[in-house]
């Protein structure tokens, strides 16, 4: 997904990593890479947004789950802000 360095993904971008994940993860055979230049903002504030609606936590919840695997992860506030507002908006 085009999302510029230290930029905020989108409703859109989530929606759609989302699709893709959903998509890919289905099949238990299958390995997902979610990188961007660092590995540390854009795709890890993409993952935890994806890992709490997935597993119905709250972003800081999984943020530190998924720390706990990858401490170097560190999404920047206002990308932690855009995806915190796109779980606020999936509630049913």
């Amino acid at each position: 997904l085009p999302i510029l360095d230290t930029g905020v993904p989108s409703n859109a971008n989530f929606d759609e990593a989302e699709r893709v994940l959903n998509i890919w993860l289905s099949d238990p055979k299958h390995s997902v890479f979610v990188h961007c230049r660092a590995g540390q903002e854009r795709s890890a504030v993409i993952v935890v947004a994806y890992f709490a609606k997935r597993n119905g936590l709250t972003y800081d919840q999984a943020l530190k789950q998924l720390k706990s695997k990858r401490p170097k992860i560190n999404p920047l506030p206002w990308q932690k802000e855009a995806a915190m507002d796109w779980l606020e908006n999936c509630k049913p």
